[in-house]
């Protein structure tokens, strides 16, 4: 985070593009130093990438669980 409170990004290269099909998702651990690692997860939406934290905001679950 900022001083002003707002979130900052980085990009950490995780995969190829093509390792993730359209319309799909995959979950990865990254490493942080000094921290724990953390559970994303990368969804291939309409030719884009996204990234989110792979836990659910309501429930103990990750957002992959089936």
């Amino acid at each position: 985070m900022t001083a002003d409170g707002t979130a900052t990004a980085r990009q950490v290269p995780l995969c190829a593009d093509d390792e993730i099909p359209e319309g799909e998702g995959r979950s990865f651990s990254v490493e942080r130093p000094g921290l724990s690692p953390l559970a994303v997860l990368v969804v291939h939406h309409q030719g884009e990438f996204r990234a989110y934290e792979n836990r659910c905001a309501h429930f103990a679950l990750p957002l992959n669980v089936r």
